[in-house]
């Protein structure tokens, strides 16, 4: 038995010693060889370890530091494209130079918007530091070691050394932080590539964008001047978010450069949506479509508005979101008036359908789904200069549509003038008979969606016993109110109202008593308070009162005795005179708390107070 044991221990032994080798030469990758030999630039993504700052105070220095004990993981899967991070993120690649020559070499990080880059080349056998270079695009574009839209540092490397390649970067945009090594004669060359197609891009639209203007001011068709305002929307995103506008219009503005990227964005959905609605007719070939558009619409407006008041880790994902639900609604849009027999529709949908392929590839590598290539990084550039030159040449099929249907009209009138004045003054009659019963009928239907509409709000946020304000208005005004008085830094008293005595009335006169009795305390609320202030009911006897105090001009322990003293003179209800009391806990922002949550747990807490100081006071009273 003992040797039984002792062979599986060293059969555990063995597995395990083989486990560990294998996830430590998993850990470690290979280190990048460089040779001078190779002219070919080298990718250093895949070759990266991670290591992930939460608290943001790290320097190279402790890293390096022998005290420490920083251990840096391998990325999964070569993934170096991570999405929307807040945090500090320490990438390390190793670097052997083989060569027994000096190499120079230029690192280019692929992605022009991050905050903060910085660079450490540290000699890997001695832990000294070479080099360090320090970038982002919160800094004036003139302040770049390398003047280029994207971040390039040049580098030095002595012969026969290895290397620790140390990137610190921070950004509230994707943390993609792919990096290549370039020979500085063929750096150029590349560049020089994708400029021409950038270019070969912003002339391609600029030259659609006037074509289209013309016919604009001549036909004066609303969907020509949206088509102008969405390239132009697009050429301004395509440009901040590649940093060319950054280098070459407002290079001392790095806060207008950050902003121009999701306004940019937002701007180009919004027209997009808009100008979806007025090609296709989707108010009268498709309502509910129609109906879609506008909402996609509101939803990049708002984006345009909150951006500057919104970090954009936050708003890249939203605006990513909502150009996915773009490129679903219009291919859905194109689909279906298509098989309704609309040929522009389908040329719409083609040219939607390679437009929303280049956005769903561009946002997805926003939000980390799909690795940061040349395809993906210029994915909407590819996909809506092919999207621009269809929607051009539908607009232009539509021209030469409606002059050869007008051709063939006059000819028609020519061939049976006499007999066609006739028939267009009947069907003039019978088409104005139609119109106006479909007019009539899009009224009533619209006329009953808005009064349903106006229940379905009134039932979501109004109680429907009394009308007042139920718990979910209350707390989306609340928090309407305490943004606000943050932004004005002003004070807000948050009243808690829970009736003294109203179980006892409802249980002896019955439930109807009770119902009208909440009826009357809630119009003698709604008859004390000011009409900014916000009152609603939580649910039984239980009320909550939002009132704006300003700077202290108004006191809330006043509104509360006015409250009180009201309240407590009996009420005649179907003959029976009833009388309830009243517990007030009040809560100030920004003394009682900050947050929604917190300042109704304070002033729940605080009537509880009350309630049992008005028990006391009563039993004193009594004895």
């Amino acid at each position: 038995m003992n040797e039984l044991i002792s062979l599986l221990k060293n059969i555990n032994s063995a597995i395990s010693i083989l486990l560990v080798t294998t996830l430590f030469s998993n850990a470690f990758a290979e280190p990048v060889v460089l040779d001078s030999q190779n002219t070919q630039p080298i990718e250093l993504g895949p070759h990266y370890q991670l290591y992930v700052d939460r608290q943001h105070v790290l320097t190279i220095e402790d890293i390096l530091s022998p005290n420490n004990v920083i251990e840096f993981s391998p990325l999964i899967d070569g993934k170096f494209n991570l999405g929307y991070r807040p945090e500090t993120h320490w990438f390390k690649a190793s670097i052997n130079n083989s060569s027994p020559h000096e190499l120079k070499q230029l690192l280019e990080f692929n992605f022009p918007l991050l905050d903060d880059i910085g660079v450490y080349i540290v000699n890997a056998t001695s832990k000294r530091i070479l080099s360090r270079y320090d970038g982002g695009d919160t800094r004036p574009f003139s302040r770049r070691v390398y003047q280029h839209p994207n971040f390039v540092f040049p580098l030095t490397l002595p012969g026969r050394t290895k290397f620790d390649f140390y990137f610190r970067i921070k950004s509230k945009g994707s943390m993609t932080a792919g990096a290549t090594l370039w020979q500085p004669d063929i750096f150029p060359e590349q560049n020089r590539l994708e400029y021409f197609y950038i270019s070969l891009y912003i002339g391609l639209l600029i030259g659609l964008m006037a074509y289209n203007l013309l016919l604009f001011f001549s036909l004066q068709e609303i969907s020509y001047l949206y088509y102008v305002l969405f390239s132009g929307s697009m050429l301004f995103a395509i440009g901040s978010f590649n940093g060319i506008w950054f280098e070459l219009l407002w290079p001392t503005l790095p806060l207008w450069h950050n902003l121009s990227v999701p306004i940019s964005f937002g701007l180009t959905g919004l027209f997009a949506a808009l100008f979806s609605k007025s090609f296709l007719q989707t108010i009268s070939n498709a309502p509910s479509l129609n109906h879609a558009f506008s909402f996609i619409a509101l939803a990049f407006a708002l984006t345009v508005i909150a951006s500057p008041f919104i970090s954009l880790l936050y708003m890249a994902p939203i605006i990513s979101m909502c150009a996915i639900a773009l490129a679903l609604t219009s291919i859905l849009s194109g689909l279906f008036l298509s098989i309704k027999g609309d040929k522009f529709a389908f040329i719409y949908l083609i040219a939607w359908i390679l437009f929303m392929i280049g956005t769903a590839v561009f946002s997805a590598r926003n939000v980390g789904w799909l690795p940061d290539t040349l395809w993906t990084r210029y994915g909407i550039v590819f996909g809506s200069a092919l999207e621009m030159i269809l929607l051009s040449f539908a607009l232009a099929q539509r021209i030469n549509y409606l002059s050869q249907e007008s051709h063939d009209s006059r000819q028609e009138t020519f061939k049976a003038k006499n007999y066609l004045i006739e028939v267009l003054k009947n069907s003039e009659r019978e088409l104005l008979h139609r119109v106006k019963k479909r007019t009539e009928a899009l009224e009533n239907a619209n006329q009953k969606l808005l009064i349903q509409e106006d229940e379905l709000k009134k039932l979501a946020h109004y109680d429907p016993l009394t009308g007042l304000a139920n718990r979910t208005l209350i707390t989306e005004q609340l928090s309407l109110l305490l943004t606000r008085c943050k932004r004005e830094k002003i004070k807000l008293a948050v009243l808690f109202l829970d009736l003294d005595g109203f179980k006892a009335i409802n249980d002896k006169y019955g439930h109807q008593i009770g119902d009208d009795l909440l009826v009357s305390i809630a119009k003698k609320l709604r008859k004390i308070l000011r009409d900014s202030d916000v009152i609603g009911r939580l649910g039984g006897d239980e009320f909550i009162v939002l009132v704006e105090t300003g700077n202290g001009e108004l006191d809330p322990s006043q509104v509360a005795g006015k409250i009180k003293q009201s309240l407590s003179n009996r009420v005649l209800i179907d003959g029976y005179s009833v009388q309830v009391g009243v517990s007030i806990g009040i809560a100030i922002y920004p003394d009682d708390g900050e947050s929604l949550d917190t300042l109704i747990s304070v002033s729940d807490a605080k009537m509880y107070t009350d309630k049992s100081d008005r028990k006391k006071a009563l039993l004193a009273k009594s004895q």
